[in-house]
């Protein structure tokens, strides 16, 4: 995906499903061309290499999608 995807969802809930079946849910906090800064509970945060994701959904996303604001 390109990065304006990653900037739509900077600093909104994010889940994420890695290439090994794990899911990951938290807060986008930065993006590079190769990572993604994920803050999930507890406030720890994740360094989570592109190449690692297998798919990334958001709520707010959906939401927008479905016509409602």
């Amino acid at each position: 995906p390109s990065l304006d995807f990653y900037a739509r969802l900077r600093n909104k809930e994010v889940k994420i499903k890695t290439a090994a079946g794990n899911q990951i849910v938290g807060t986008l906090v930065a993006y590079s061309p190769y990572d993604l800064l994920i803050e999930i509970a507890g406030g720890e945060q994740i360094i989570l290499p592109k190449h690692a994701i297998a798919f990334t959904s958001s709520p707010t996303l959906k939401r927008r999608e479905e016509g409602v604001a």
